[in-house]
């Protein structure tokens, strides 16, 4: 293309042919290859151009500008066109004119290349360029319907209201060229590279390898399932209210996959924005999760086949509240005076009752009962030795950890003086008449 075809298109700036070509430190005469970069004044454009958002932000993320300034992002902030979105250990969520959201994974870098906003249609036309990593996107449906491209160094998909995701994989020992995997999960999506282009529909993927044309579309896998388990757990936190006690996801096993996907985000209900909040990869069926703040999330879980493919996602809830502190259990020095034994302990903010379990043994595999109490005490009789602990109940099954144990090893009653005696006293009275 020349200056001449793109001042056409794009601008409304008399002669600007004259001036584009010095603003760029390109020859006038000369056609432009493709994927040469060009500033155009924005008051110079026929269409207004419109700027994105950043609607939520995770861990580290910085945001570049197109002069090449970098800066931490932060929710809100407006991203013109030509600059850059980084995630290093974060995630990141940007927003759209027509609503229309992207989702950036970590170690991703993404680049704003069109946002055009046709007011007086009702349109907005989005082109970004995913330089490395992995973004899901989520296209509105709307009429007049606007066009979203996704570009990358193997492959461009395009679509008009669906969702999808993009994961770019450099070139490796075992795999030596760059390769781009394209999971459609609705709608329809159009990836062409090499002059061949394939429309993919919703629950197929394709793999595009830099330099070859795409292969075609494959079925994704069915979504995985949690196994049978609760959605609301109590755990231990820090001073922070940073979860330091791991929950135990598991799933049941997807024939043919080659791996597994677990990621965390905001609950839904609290958030009409898509906040990705942690990411767990495993060959395995299940991982311990650990690391967030009491609330409720969502958990999205998806199976990878072997060619990296990420299939349909089953989903769940978790639920996470702050354990209930330990009760500290108080006992007189004492414990093995009598056939009676006293219990208290300091009550436990946010209980409702206090389970008091007494076994034969330290490890309490083997109990003898379960005894509940409204009141931080208790008075405990008995002739069999046992060993005590208790534990705070709160609402929605919120319990704390269990106390320490106290053994207690009750004494006889001693036997009065005259119940010693009365043997004694037959025995001699025996030798009397004898």
């Amino acid at each position: 293309r020349s200056l001449w075809d793109i001042c056409k298109q794009y601008t409304k700036e008399p002669a600007c042919w004259q001036k584009l070509g010095p603003l760029n430190e390109i020859n006038a005469n000369r056609r432009i290859a493709p994927g040469t970069r060009i500033r155009i004044p924005a008051a110079w454009l026929k269409v207004p151009a419109a700027s994105a958002t950043i609607l939520f932000v995770q861990g580290k993320v910085e945001c570049q500008t197109p002069d090449g300034q970098s800066q931490p992002a932060a929710e809100d902030d407006k991203l013109p066109i030509g600059a850059s979105i980084v995630t290093h250990d974060g995630s990141a969520t940007i927003g759209f004119a027509d609503g229309s959201t992207i989702v950036l994974e970590a170690h991703s870098a993404l680049t704003l290349d069109t946002l055009s906003n046709f007011e007086d249609a009702g349109m907005v036309d989005s082109t970004v360029r995913l330089q490395h990593g992995t973004i899901k996107t989520r296209v509105i449906k709307r009429e007049p319907r606007s066009l979203f491209k996704t570009i990358t160094p193997t492959a461009v998909a395009s679509v008009r209201g669906t969702e999808y995701r993009v994961n770019l994989v450099p070139a490796q020992q075992t795999e030596q060229k760059q390769k781009a995997l394209v999971e459609v999960y609705e709608g329809l999506v159009d990836v062409g590279a090499q002059q061949t282009s394939f429309p993919v529909p919703a629950e197929y993927g394709i793999v595009t390898r830099q330099g070859e044309a795409p292969q075609a579309p494959v079925k994704l896998l069915t979504a995985p399932v949690f196994s049978s388990r609760q959605t609301s757990y109590s755990r231990t936190m820090d001073a922070d209210g940073i979860q330091t006690e791991a929950i135990q996801i598991t799933w049941h096993e997807v024939a043919g996959a080659a791996s597994y996907r677990l990621q965390i985000l905001a609950d839904p209900a609290q958030s009409n924005t898509e906040k990705l909040l942690q990411n767990y990869k495993t060959t395995n069926n299940g991982v311990s999760v650990n690391g967030l703040k009491a609330g409720c999330y969502r958990l999205d879980l998806r199976a990878n086949d072997q060619a990296g493919l990420q299939g349909m996602a089953g989903y769940s809830k978790l639920c996470l509240a702050r354990r209930l502190a330990a009760p500290l259990i108080h006992a007189p020095s004492d414990v093995s005076a009598g056939t009676s034994l006293s219990v208290s302990w300091q009550a436990v903010t946010g209980s409702t009752h206090y389970q008091i379990e007494l076994a034969e043994d330290a490890q309490f595999t083997r109990g003898l009962k379960s005894i509940d109490s409204l009141q931080p005490s208790f008075t405990l009789q008995g002739e069999t030795p046992v060993y005590i602990r208790v534990t705070a109940m709160g609402e929605k099954g919120n319990a704390s950890l269990p106390s320490r144990s106290l053994f207690w090893q009750p004494s006889k009653p001693e036997e009065e003086d005259w119940t010693v005696l009365i043997p004694i006293g037959l025995y001699l009275i025996g030798l009397i008449l004898i």
